[in-house]
């Protein structure tokens, strides 16, 4: 740390409080739990702010046979295990658990909600001083041991002042951008609908002096409802649904696991197997570029391009669709996660544990085909327009990132 400004000092924790820990009544004894109304908090209901409501509540009898102390509003919690440094200020009557640390701070050295962010500002150097391997913890010890900058007195108020409002600033600048995404995914998903209902095309058709009116079924006359059979070859890729052997290193085996969260592939982590179960899947599914990956476990309904760079095998739990006689894949792709389709999908959805359909449900499925020049077309509008979602995407987690930043700066300022 920097030289402090004069009338400053670097004080132990120990040194600017009364400091102790809860204690949890015996679980099998309804008599301590029961009807109770005392709030009994543990680390969950630690929110970094004032804390009013507990998950459980004891009974006075609880709280006289455990180590667990009532504690009054303006109280100091520290997390002490698994989430080191999580803060809260009580703000009604309540007792802890052994897994949380209070202070009573001393009112004549040291401002509460100074305290509170000097804690919160120490809190990466206090969660480095952890131990355990399952579940770091931080004894009382260290905590009461650890040394904050102590501002004279006045000084804390004035800081805690500023800090209440810039912070405050902060919150309400995040929680404008985490609109964000939601507004993105309905922008996209409405591209994908516009683009296999003949909208997205509307104009294009008429300045290409196409019929532009509309049949019964909502869609433009040259276009036509066609089960995906009709227009594709959808294939299980491992049609014995058992898994191969697994290797420390070798070719990738792609799963749902492996979907990126909006497009392409997260390769992060993968199992690997060996050349000869890509080479038996590759003889089966034909894999080539446009061939496309679509998920029927799990978080069914995604669609992804299968990668050209790389050789893999997959796991049943993703078809493999390659388009026939020269129909877009990229336009089949769009209309696969459309609306109209999606609800065919949900609709067809089996299984309670695990969701999924069947390889001979995906293949009836309904697809809206637009005459193939009408399919280019399409795909090519649509681009453009999820350009724009991915320029703004982009913005705004650089926008998050910097806010997410201002916090440990102004705390540590």
């Amino acid at each position: 740390m920097s030289e402090l400004p004069d009338g400053w000092a670097l004080v132990a924790l120990e040194e600017i409080g009364s400091w102790g820990s809860g204690g949890t009544p015996k679980r099998t004894d309804s008599r301590f739990y029961s009807n109770g109304t005392i709030p009994w908090l543990v680390i969950g209901d630690l929110n970094d702010g004032i804390v009013t409501h507990a998950q459980t509540y004891i009974t006075e009898e609880g709280l006289l046979n455990s180590s667990a102390k009532l504690l009054s509003p303006k109280t100091l919690l520290f997390a002490m295990y698994g989430s080191i440094g999580k803060l809260g200020i009580t703000g009604t009557e309540c007792a802890t658990n052994q897994a949380i640390a209070f202070c009573v701070p001393d009112q004549e050295v040291v401002e509460l909600r100074y305290l509170f962010y000097a804690l919160k500002n120490a809190k990466d150097e206090l969660n480095a001083q952890g131990k355990g391997v399952a579940q770091k913890n931080i004894s009382q010890t260290i905590l009461k041991a650890y040394q904050v900058p102590l501002a004279p007195r006045k000084e804390q108020k004035r800081i805690a002042d500023k800090l209440d409002t810039l912070l405050t600033r902060v919150d309400a600048c995040r929680d404008r951008l985490d609109r964000v995404p939601p507004i993105l995914k309905r922008f996209r998903q409405s591209v994908l609908n516009a683009a296999t209902s003949g909208e997205l095309t509307k104009y294009w058709r008429s300045n290409s002096q196409k019929d532009g009116v509309k049949e019964l079924n909502g869609l433009p006359v040259d276009w036509q409802i066609c089960m995906l059979t009709e227009i594709a070859e959808v294939i299980d890729p491992n049609p014995r649904h058992r898994n191969p052997q697994y290797f420390q290193s070798g070719f990738v085996f792609l799963s749902t696991a492996q979907f990126g969260e909006i497009d392409g592939w997260d390769l992060t982590q993968v199992k690997y197997v060996n050349e000869e179960t890509v080479l038996e899947q590759e003889a089966r599914c034909n894999f080539h570029d446009g061939s496309l990956a679509f998920s029927r476990k799990g978080t069914i309904g995604k669609v992804r391009k299968l990668p050209i760079n790389i050789r893999f095998a997959l796991l049943d739990s993703v078809c493999v669709i390659n388009t026939l006689d020269q129909r877009s894949s990229d336009y089949l792709r769009i209309a696969l996660e459309a609306e109209f389709v999606q609800e065919q999908v949900s609709r067809l959805t089996r299984g309670v544990a695990l969701k999924q359909v069947s390889v001979g449900d995906v293949r009836s499925l309904q697809i809206p085909l637009p005459p193939l020049d009408e399919q280019h077309e399409i795909v090519r509008r649509f681009r453009s327009l999820i350009a724009v979602v991915d320029n703004c995407q982009a913005r705004y987690q650089n926008a998050l990132m910097r806010v997410n930043q201002l916090t440990p700066i102004l705390l540590n300022k």
